[in-house]
């Protein structure tokens, strides 16, 4: 694995997500009942029907929507829900209870049946998703506008056109099929899982006229709904842990009001530090945090309700960009580059001791790196009493019979040195595999051999040439390397008058895949994803400076002979941030 030296950083946070999110019992007023039995009802073996698509994506689409409204939901089995009990509308499951179920209205019987009866007999809310596909209700409308213009004229059609602009965002997509005495109530969605948007709409107003009230609301600085900010809420004791995550690739600033309220911190999953939140205040009976979440970026609030909110002075952040570091950097890689021999002739000669198998392929060097090695994965050795299985390389007039490999990556991937044999110019490779005729079937090559050195590529033409130490930003590819997983270093150097004031942050506009960002000397940060940038306050140095970016990508350029792009793909640059009360 390219990045295995930075699994440790994934591996802490995934850890302390665990940690924090198996405590206590999980927070939701939504059940969503996974209609198993009622899909094997309908679907048949090898085809794929209208009815069973149509559950298969009702079920999808309100498991997608729900975290986009911001409503945290639990899935329930049929046989969950049978054995549940019904306490004053709620459904009860160990210390879980629903006010709220989403259910087909044929997916239950039995035991179900009956806690569903019970449920709604005391006051619980049941809402009917889509049972049809139906399709997008504006392409219906759209139609019917066309039928209006060819009968009536385009005035007609421009008019109805405008009235349905002016309405369209007010339409409802509930209808309330049930109310009771006790306060049960009955929804379905007036849309088909063909027009997702609709099925959105069906679900929001329906689960606010349920009365069940959001634990959660997060809104924009304008006051819009932001459905890629997605959330957890799980509680132990008087405790609240509230898991927010940004599941965009842009920049947002949050407004979220919590029910719960108390002494609020925030514990950051990527670092494990732990710090009250600036800026919580009480408003109208809710604790109210403003917070900015990098794209991608994902942090913990802590709620204690045995203590009062602590309310703490607004810090507004800004930040200047003091320069942009200059696009010329020394580079090398850490590991080696790969150059997959894909095109092989097969040549096989049978003899009374068995067959030989002799593949031969070609490749061209403009400059002979300092160390090449050939690359086999999976080639093995037998040996019995009456025959066998060996291997001779050749490389130019180089042979190697039963050679003694080395490896690389995995035990499996052997390595053999072939520097000694190789030129200037064309070099052929020929790998003959030995079979004796006692020995079972043969074992013959599964993937190509790999050439692994410090160089760079043509895999058209097969060409190893020298890398390039002087590089831009962008792309690996063009510099020879469609194929190397691993570490490429940039390293420049700059010179500073004066240390700028403030917190010092060094940002890269776009990195693939991930990057360890080094000042003199001293690691910074590693960013697995955005943002990639690090905090050097005190790290930097009147006079020369030592910056190196490494950039870590994907393994699928090597193992699978994919050229993802990979490499550090913008510029950096060195900003300053200072911080600002608000009153």
């Amino acid at each position: 694995m390219a990045g295995w030296k930075y699994y440790r950083g994934f591996a802490d946070y995934i850890a302390r997500l665990s940690y924090m999110l198996r405590a206590g019992r999980h927070v939701a007023k939504i059940a969503l009942l996974y209609p198993l039995r009622q899909f094997w009802g309908s679907h048949v073996v090898g085809k794929e029907e209208e009815e069973d698509r149509v559950i298969s994506d009702s079920f999808d689409l309100c498991a997608s929507i729900l975290p986009r409204l911001q409503r945290d939901y639990d899935i329930l089995s049929e046989q969950a829900l049978s054995t549940a009990t019904v306490r004053s509308g709620k459904i009860a499951i160990g210390e879980e209870e629903y006010s709220v179920l989403i259910a087909p209205p044929h997916a239950l019987e039995g035991d179900a049946m009956d806690v569903l009866r019970e449920f709604i007999r005391t006051g619980g809310t049941w809402i009917l998703p889509p049972v049809t596909r139906g399709e997008p209700e504006r392409e219906q409308v759209d139609r019917e506008i066309a039928l209006v213009c060819n009968s009536m004229g385009t005035e007609a059609a421009q008019r109805m056109t405008e009235d349905i602009e002016r309405l369209w965002p007010a339409r409802q997509r509930h209808y309330l099929l049930h109310e009771g005495s006790s306060g049960a109530k009955i929804f379905a969605t007036l849309a088909g899982t063909a027009d997702p948007e609709g099925v959105a709409r069906g679900l929001e107003g329906a689960i606010a006229d349920s009365g069940a009230a959001a634990d959660v609301r997060v809104r924009s600085e304008e006051g819009n709904p932001m459905p890629d900010i997605r959330y957890l809420h799980r509680r132990l004791d008087n405790t609240h842990i509230y898991f927010f995550i940004n599941t965009s690739d842009r920049t947002a600033i949050a407004k979220i009001a919590l029910t719960e309220t108390g002494a609020v911190e925030e514990w950051d999953p990527e670092t494990g530090e732990t710090r009250p939140v600036n800026g919580a205040q009480l408003y109208e009976g809710e604790l109210h945090i403003t917070r900015m979440f990098a794209p991608y970026g994902s942090t913990i609030f802590v709620v204690d309700t045995n203590r009062p909110v602590q309310s703490r002075p607004a810090i507004a952040c800004s930040r200047t960009e003091l320069f942009t570091i200059p696009d010329d950097w020394d580079f090398h890689i850490e590991e080696p580059n790969a150059l997959p021999l894909n095109r092989w002739d097969l040549h096989i000669r049978t003899h009374g001791g068995g067959s030989d198998y002799t593949y031969s392929a070609s490749f061209s060097c403009s400059k002979v790196p300092k160390k090449l090695l050939l690359m086999l994965d999976d080639v093995e050795y037998r040996s019995s009493l009456m025959g066998g299985m060996n291997l001779v390389i050749r490389v130019n007039d180089r042979e190697w019979h039963r050679p003694r490999f080395g490896w690389y990556l995995d035990r499996g991937f052997k390595t053999l040195n072939i520097t000694e044999a190789i030129h200037q110019g064309d070099n052929s490779i020929g790998i003959t595999i030995r079979h004796s005729a006692w020995s079972g079937q043969p074992h013959l090559l599964n993937a190509p051999a790999v050439l692994l050195g410090n160089f760079a590529c043509d895999p058209e033409s097969r060409t190893i040439s020298a890398l390039p130490d002087s590089i831009t930003s962008g792309s690996w590819i063009p510099l020879g390397l469609p194929f190397f997983s691993g570490t490429g270093i940039y390293t420049v150097r700059i010179v500073l008058k004066e240390i700028p004031e403030g917190r010092l942050i060094i940002a890269a506009d776009d990195v693939r895949d991930m990057v360890e960002f080094e000042i003199n000397g001293h690691s910074a940060a590693v960013r697995l994803w955005q943002p990639w940038e690090a905090d050097i306050t005190g790290l930097l140095r009147i006079g020369d400076n030592v910056i190196r970016i490494k950039v870590t990508n994907s393994t699928i350029n090597f193992l699978e002979s994919h050229p993802k792009e990979s490499g550090l793909m913008g510029r950096v640059r060195l900003l300053a941030e200072r911080g600002q009360t608000i009153d």
